[in-house]
């Protein structure tokens, strides 16, 4: 099983919108939100600055998994990996 939960991280300048993912006691997967909205309160955050993945062990063997925040899915290229 894996938890991830969305919180606005504090980062130099203004926050950013960050995803953490874990198993366990320990971290595997970071995620920054790339594409902020202009239109909105959103449009003064930092943005993240890619998409990293990660495996996630199963019972039938390793999943390769990855987050993406909202705004994020209108940009389905930036996402292959």
């Amino acid at each position: 099983m894996a938890i991830a939960l969305t919180y606005l991280e504090r980062w130099p300048g203004a926050p950013r919108t960050r995803c953490p993912s874990s198993t366990g006691r320990r971290y595997r997967l970071t995620y920054a939100k790339v594409h902020t909205c202009e239109w909105d309160v959103e449009s003064a955050l930092t943005p993240g600055d890619g998409f990293n993945v990660c495996d996630l062990n199963t019972a039938r063997g390793p999943v390769k998994i990855g987050c993406m925040i909202c705004f994020d899915r209108e940009f389905p290229r930036a996402l292959a990996c």
